[in-house]
């Protein structure tokens, strides 16, 4: 039916054995891959829209005027209604709040927890308000 030059059988022959040597070696390399590392390994000082400003030589997490995106439920997200983790009831405030500007708050305040524990905690406040937060709503391990 098809009679191919030996050239081109030979050429055809390596270029499918390097293919399959290519395809077997990603396979191998990804079955390797850490299934542990959790994602996203950074996190973002602050919601998203939200701006950054300085006060006392701290970072606080300002949130956007009423009626702009990411601005979340209500206007009391800040002030009230929160409820950390392991605990009934509420703590009145978010962690790190400003207490002269009430509508921002310190995302490393030590209250939100360290570790995996202030993501999860900050991720929980996030959903629970209607704040999208990028690196911290979409983790893989709370």
């Amino acid at each position: 039916m098809f009679e191919i030059d030996s050239f081109y059988l030979i050429i055809l022959s390596v270029a499918v054995f390097i293919l399959i040597l290519a395809l077997g070696f990603s396979g191998w390399m990804l079955s390797k891959q850490n299934d542990q590392i959790d994602f996203p390994n950074i996190t973002a000082t602050c919601p998203d829209f939200w701006t950054i400003s300085e006060y006392e030589d701290k970072l606080y997490c300002e949130k956007p005027d009423s009626g702009n995106f990411n601005y979340g439920k209500d206007d009391d997200i800040l002030t009230g209604g929160y409820v950390k983790l392991g605990t009934s009831g509420t703590s009145g405030s978010v962690p790190g709040i400003n207490e002269i500007y009430d509508t921002s708050f310190d995302s490393k305040h030590a209250d939100w927890g360290s570790g995996k524990e202030a993501i999860c905690n900050k991720r929980k406040w996030a959903t629970e308000n209607k704040i999208q937060w990028d690196t911290v709503t979409n983790v893989n391990f709370c």
